[in-house]
């Protein structure tokens, strides 16, 4: 639960104006790390957004890469 809100925290510090419209996934544990990477979904507008991350054990989250969503 704290992975997936530090995701959610990370991603909205990208986007100031942006709203978290559906919770936070862990996808899988990354194995050279051993810490998680999440999927937190923004919504800007009427743009969809997929911000992946990588959240450590002590709750640190390190951005990854974004995707627009199609609609």
């Amino acid at each position: 639960m704290d992975a997936k809100a530090a995701a959610d925290t990370l991603a909205l510090g990208l986007y100031r104006s942006g709203s978290v419209f559906r919770g936070a996934v862990v996808y899988i544990r990354h194995q050279p790390s051993g810490s998680k990477e999440v999927a937190s979904y923004v919504k800007i507008g009427d743009e969809h957004y997929t911000v992946v991350s990588l959240v450590f054990d002590d709750c640190r989250a390190e951005f990854r890469k974004r995707t627009r969503r199609a609609r």
